[in-house]
């Protein structure tokens, strides 16, 4: 007998969240699984929403055509669109990433390229795109991050903190729940933190104080 998982949940409301995290991994990763494998398993899962975020590693291959970036998105993406067709789909592009450029810590020309080519194929497969570069603060917002007290990406300026996952996966669910009032035909009420859906929206990032202890950082880039 193979084993592959085991599932353990309560037959309570609420939310099931699976991760699949592959460290290293590209879009085009996902594209070398078994397939018919692969696809059964999701079906099994029976998932309502499915959330693809990659582009970091992709960062690196710039010597990579974008339109065949663009086919390796597109391909993942058709293989779960035709794995579970009634499943919602998300893809979330990359964070901002920082380089020295002349000196000067400023964005990887790559990144906006890797942006705007993830959102051409989150369209052409029919899924949801958030655009996470820019609700970061888009150009030199890596470099801004790091300068922040307290900091809100490591010293690799590629991956946030802990304090800095929080915003962005705060950006993610205003994002989203502003979509699902808007859809519903639902109200929005003004207040000094924003527009928010009335009954449906809540902070979640305390500013003050910090909920986190300090860890030990990545490695800094050279000055």
């Amino acid at each position: 007998m193979r084993i592959f998982g085991v599932v353990l949940e309560r037959d309570l409301p609420g939310i099931f969240y699976d991760t699949l995290g592959i460290n290293g991994a590209r879009a085009r990763t996902l594209d070398r699984l078994n397939g018919a494998f692969w696809a059964e398993q999701l079906r099994l899962r029976k998932p309502h929403l499915i959330v693809l975020n990659f582009g970091t590693n992709e960062s690196e291959d710039d010597g990579r055509p974008m339109d065949q970036v663009e086919q390796d998105y597109l391909a993942v993406l058709q293989r779960i669109r035709a794995a579970v067709p009634e499943a919602s789909c998300l893809v979330m592009s990359p964070l901002d990433r920082a380089a020295r450029v002349d000196g000067v810590l400023t964005t990887k020309p790559i990144i906006p390229r890797l942006v705007d080519t993830q959102r051409r194929a989150a369209l052409k497969a029919g899924c949801a795109f958030f655009n996470t570069y820019q609700s970061m603060g888009g150009k030199g917002s890596m470099a801004k991050w790091y300068a922040a007290k307290p900091k809100l990406c490591a010293g690799d300026m590629t991956h946030p903190t802990r304090r800095g996952a929080d915003i962005i996966g705060d950006n993610l669910y205003r994002s989203l729940v502003i979509g699902y009032v808007a859809h519903n035909g639902q109200t929005m009420i003004a207040t000094d933190g924003g527009v928010m859906p009335m009954g449906l929206y809540r902070p979640l990032l305390p500013l003050e104080p910090d909920p986190y202890p300090p860890l030990p950082e990545w490695p800094r880039l050279p000055e």
